[in-house]
């Protein structure tokens, strides 16, 4: 009785999780951001903390991400902490 009570369960779960991959919502699995900020940034100079767990065996990959962050966006300071 274990056995097939297991195996009912195993299947079930099996079907589920079939179930909810093929319900992604047709986009591929894929998280969809539909933001509109067209003119909400005028270029003038802005602050940002950035406060994260990383520790500090990270810290110079987060130093090298806020370089290449500042090349692209200048007038975007970005401090971590």
């Amino acid at each position: 009785m274990k056995r097939i009570l297991t195996t009912l369960l195993l299947v079930a779960m099996l079907l589920g999780t079939f179930a909810m991959v093929a319900c992604n919502g047709g986009n591929g699995g894929q998280t969809v951001v539909d933001l509109d900020l067209t003119g909400t940034y005028d270029g003038s100079a802005v602050t940002i903390t950035f406060w994260h767990t990383m520790g500090a065996d990270n810290k110079a990959l987060l130093e090298d991400a806020i370089a290449r962050f500042r090349e692209t966006y200048p007038n975007i300071t970005v401090e971590h902490q």
